[in-house]
């Protein structure tokens, strides 16, 4: 990290099949497709000792220069990339050549393919870096895979929860403390996987049983680093989504009803310049109107036709605007559910109205 600013990410590996190819006299060989795609951003470090020495790390520097994947000599495998994701992915390019190399040998004689066709296909791993791009993002997703030929693969991945640093973990305590503090139960669950690379620390999911397969009604979690990565400050935030459709089922399924809300006022426009203008009269009524529950008719068709709408609606006010209330500055307000007189006020006086009477 001191020696490459665009090193975002470091990995370092003593997994047999690399150990193996450290201590081959010839290294990695282009035996594979996988290994000369490999050996563009392949260099070496010779092997000093267990690495208590300070003064070697200027070395192993200098040694990788601007590769991205290097074996330590009767050691291991290291990788460097600008992210987590470029890493990994020059990780597994590079196991995986190790790998197939162990086995090749083990068989006995191998062929290597010709000079012309290492070196195109060398050239052709520039665009290595861009796997990850679609290699990570689709083993995130095989973490929270709901096939059940997966269930398998899925149990034997590591559990994130090992790998927590002190400080993420005393916060996720802290947050199940909570929780427990306030009566809300909660299940763990080391699996769950949200598939954008801005979450941090805590991620959540509400599930039910009673809709099958659909299971998630909420998914969400805090994402700290969102706001710096589109260029504010360091914020603190939170974030979710919910799925409406599947609370209305839920609450179908519970039996639950929810009292129908009618709105404070209709909107009835009649004439081309009053449904042009209506749009921004309804926005400037709903923003200096606090709580007010606005209804823009958008089907349209005369007044007789929209005001039947507006009744229908429950609405306690039918607010017309035509190109004659336009020209004179005016709306014209109808009582719905009173017997008033129908009467035309200048747009700040029903703002005014409106907010004397309450939007509800």
């Amino acid at each position: 990290h001191m020696g490459r600013d665009d090193a975002g990410a470091v990995m370092h590996l003593h997994a047999p099949d690399g150990v193996a190819v450290s201590a081959h006299r010839d290294g990695l060989l282009p035996l594979s497709q996988t290994a000369m795609l490999c050996l563009d951003h392949l260099c070496y470090h010779e092997y000093e000792g267990v690495a208590l020495n300070m003064d070697e790390r200027d070395r192993l520097i200098r040694d990788l220069g601007n590769r991205s994947m290097m074996i330590l000599r009767n050691h291991g495998v290291l990788t460097a990339g600008k992210d987590v994701p470029e890493t990994f992915t020059y990780l597994y390019f590079l196991m995986k050549a190790c790998e197939i190399q162990v086995k090749a040998q083990s068989c006995g004689p191998t062929h290597l393919p010709s000079e012309q066709a290492i070196r195109t296909t060398a050239e052709q791993s520039q665009q290595l870096g861009m796997a990850a791009k679609l290699t990570w993002p689709a083993l995130i997703r095989l973490l929270d895979s709901k096939n059940p030929d997966l269930r398998d693969l899925i149990a034997a991945a590591p559990e994130l929860s090992e790998y927590l640093d002190s400080e993420s973990r005393d916060h996720f305590e802290q947050v199940t403390h909570l929780l427990t503090d306030v009566g809300q139960s909660y299940v763990l669950n080391p699996r769950l996987v949200r598939g954008l690379d801005y979450y941090t620390r805590t991620v959540f999911e509400w599930v039910t049983d009673r809709l099958g397969a659909q299971s998630a009604i909420c998914s969400g979690g805090r994402y700290d680093g969102l706001v710096a990565q589109l260029g504010g400050r360091d914020t603190p935030a939170v974030g979710w989504a919910l799925g409406l459709e599947r609370v209305v089922e839920l609450m179908a399924a519970e039996g639950l009803e929810i009292a129908a809300q009618p709105p404070d006022a209709y909107l009835v426009m009649t004439g081309d310049r009053a449904r042009r203008e209506g749009f921004a009269i309804a926005e400037r009524l709903r923003a200096d109107v606090p709580g007010l529950r606005l209804t823009f008719d958008c089907v349209g068709g005369g007044m007789k036709a929209q005001l039947k709408r507006a009744d229908r609606s429950g609405a306690r006010l039918a607010l017309i605007l035509g190109d004659d209330e336009l020209a004179a500055g005016l709306v014209s307000v109808k009582a719905l559910r009173e017997r008033i007189p129908q009467e035309s006020v200048e747009l700040g006086e029903l703002i005014g109205r409106l907010r004397r009477d309450g939007a509800h």
